[in-house]
């Protein structure tokens, strides 16, 4: 495949290829599209990881 594609992530940090801001875009969803930097995406990856893992750990996964 190649090129660069929308990406959503999960709460469980599961990402996937999306159409949700063309979609957004479009007018078919009530939802805002809102741009991020790469930066604040890891920062979300890392903040989004750590509550996974406690919540792994306290259900015993």
């Amino acid at each position: 495949m190649g090129g660069e594609f929308p990406e959503g992530f999960t709460t469980s940090l599961d990402g996937d290829c999306t159409d949700l801001p063309d979609r957004i875009r479009m007018g078919r969803d009530g939802h805002e599209v809102v741009e991020i930097s790469t930066e604040d995406a890891t920062r979300f990856e890392t903040t989004q990881a750590r509550r996974v893992e406690a919540v792994r750990k306290r259900d015993g996964n």
